[in-house]
């Protein structure tokens, strides 16, 4: 439930807002987003109400929090599961694929094929080192990267080559390359997607037993 927290103060890119006994607020430096742990309701008010209008957040905590968010002007929410692989030992990448970072112009690509996000945040998605292109005799098969705040995700593989165990390749290689860099490698799955799942849970992934929530004001 918490991993993602540790995750974020772990990179520097993050710094602590508020501190107690019984919640943490964390802040993204560069941004409009928090993610926020709370295990009392009035406390957790005492954040949300401190947010900015725009702001958005990731909240986890006790029961009832996501009505209290929605009571506040949060009216957009997704709700996840948070997946950690805990191990430290890498996994095991067989593919006839060349995975390596994708060609500038493979761009437009992965922008048509990727339903979550706008240009701008695409375009730095798809130039961050961590991102990964699938190669197969020098075509372009699928990818998977880091969003902006650190999870693992934007996995997608191209109809044609599906079926073949690609995206369980490109995930294992994201999964090392994390490791080796002694990050911890976390994802956040869409309520509902039972594929995503089962990925998770054959890689080795442990999943947290309560949803976490992706929030924000629809109007901001």
């Amino acid at each position: 439930m918490y991993a993602d927290m540790k995750a974020y103060l772990q990179s520097g890119e993050w710094e602590t807002a508020y501190e107690s006994d019984t919640a943490l607020w964390l802040r993204r430096k560069q941004g409009w987003l928090s993610a926020i742990a709370a295990l009392d309701l009035t406390e957790a008010g005492e954040i949300l109400r401190q947010l900015p209008s725009d702001g958005a957040m990731v909240l986890r905590g006790c029961p009832g929090l996501r009505a209290l968010a929605e009571g506040l002007g949060f009216d957009g929410c997704e709700p996840c599961w948070q997946a950690v692989y805990e191990k430290q030992a890498l996994l095991p990448v067989t593919t006839e694929l060349v995975i390596r970072h994708p060609d500038a112009q493979d761009f437009p690509q992965f922008r048509d094929s990727y339903d979550l996000g706008g240009g701008d945040e695409l375009r730095r998605d798809f130039d961050r080192p961590d991102f990964l292109g699938g190669y197969l005799d020098g075509a372009f098969v699928g990818y998977i990267g880091l969003h902006g705040e650190g999870s693992m995700g934007l996995l997608h593989v191209f109809p044609e080559y599906r079926r073949r165990g690609y995206a369980e390749a490109l995930y294992s290689t994201l999964i090392n390359n994390q490791l080796k860099k002694g990050r911890l490698p976390f994802a956040q799955i869409i309520e509902g997607n039972e594929a995503s799942l089962a990925l998770q849970r054959k890689l080795g992934f442990t999943l947290s037993r309560d949803l976490i929530y992706w929030m924000w004001r629809e109007d901001a």
